[in-house]
């Protein structure tokens, strides 16, 4: 039985002797066959054994979780072959393991060799499954590096020799840094280095050389480069790496985007965090609904609640009943539409007080 040879099954049975038949018809085809008597003891099973290689499951297994929800427990991490068994073959019991990833279905008692052939076309048909996604992901892979380089003109693109030299660049690549080709083509990492910010080059550098030690397929970094005409811009950069078949580097699409006006963004946005925090006023962010997102520490020293207390509430919870409902009602309508409020409120503290 070549087919079976070295194949491990773990058998989820809840009838005890059943399954130890099952398990004795199994063996004698050549299969390693574990058995396990119920759904949460499946999922354990599969949690901790580096080694199953298909689950023949029951899905009537008594108290506790069914086959189909043990299935899909299972599969959220594992992609492992699953054949359901079961003595049923009601059109509505069928249809719940249609929600479920599988490789077929089995009647119970069905004899030894209906279910070694139902193994082995499930093998057969994971098997196919899964060279097609990795003949997807290849196309994939294939079809995004070309992309790179045949459609995007908006962010740079260089591409790195084997030995490490620069022989393509685009003209978005040079314009954001307002090098001549004939600058770039030819320069390697060595020529690069001195013209990362000096804050960046240890870290950028060990990422890359980590990255194509450790065969990665992808990174992305951010850093600062010099300009010709000598300030520093941010950039963002996306390398793909590719090797041969042993594994030898063949070097790297790298796509490159100028990123420092998002960098200027995200500075001002932090003065402006720290600003908030430091503010004497109190502070307030809603969501579109009006539940709160953010308080500024005033708002715990005026109103005496932790922004964990009020977190995901709305702001009625600070209502005194000493405020007129219109207020709320003009409050409402003139934010909704887009509009500065101005006013006053009478709130009460947590303490109680006004």
């Amino acid at each position: 039985m070549p087919e079976s040879k070295g194949r491990t099954i773990l058998l989820v049975e809840d009838e005890a002797i059943l399954a130890l038949t099952e398990k004795m018809q199994l063996e004698k085809y050549g299969y390693t066959v574990r058995t396990v008597p119920s759904g949460e003891k499946a999922v354990e099973a599969v949690e901790t054994s580096s080694h199953i290689d298909l689950i023949l499951m029951d899905l009537n297994l008594g108290k506790g979780i069914d086959g189909t929800e043990a299935a899909g427990i299972i599969l959220e991490g594992h992609d492992i072959p699953i054949v359901f068994v079961s003595s049923h073959t009601e059109p509505e019991i069928v249809e719940k393991t249609e929600k479920i990833t599988s490789y077929g279905y089995v009647v119970k008692n069905s004899s030894i060799t209906v279910l070694d052939a139902s193994i082995k076309m499930a093998f057969k048909l994971f098997e196919a499954k899964r060279k097609e996604i990795e003949k997807e992901k290849a196309l994939i892979k294939s079809e995004e590096k070309y992309r790179l380089i045949s459609e995007n003109t908006s962010d740079g693109i260089v591409h790195f020799s084997p030995d490490g030299l620069i022989d393509y660049v685009s003209p978005s690549y040079l314009w954001q840094l307002g090098y001549p080709e004939s600058e770039e083509l030819g320069k390697g990492f060595d020529a690069i280095h001195p013209e990362i910010h000096p804050d960046d080059r240890e870290a950028l550098f060990s990422s890359i050389y980590a990255a194509i030690e450790n065969k990665e397929d992808e990174l992305t970094y951010t850093y600062r480069v010099r300009h010709a005409r000598g300030h520093y811009i941010w950039r963002e950069d996306h390398s793909s790496f590719m090797y041969d078949s042993s594994g030898a580097y063949l070097g790297a699409y790298v796509s490159c985007r100028d990123v420092t006006e998002r960098k200027n963004i995200e500075n001002r946005l932090m003065v402006l965090a720290k600003a908030m925090e430091a503010s004497p006023a109190i502070i307030v962010i809603t969501d579109k609904n009006g539940l709160i997102e953010y308080v500024n520490p005033r708002f715990t020293c005026i109103t005496g609640y932790i922004s964990a207390e009020v977190i995901g509430k709305n702001p009625r919870i600070l209502k005194s009943g000493r405020t007129d409902d219109n207020v709320y009602i003009d409050l409402w309508n003139t934010l909704t539409s887009g509009n500065e409020w101005k006013g006053y409120f009478r709130n009460r503290k947590k303490n109680g007080e006004l």
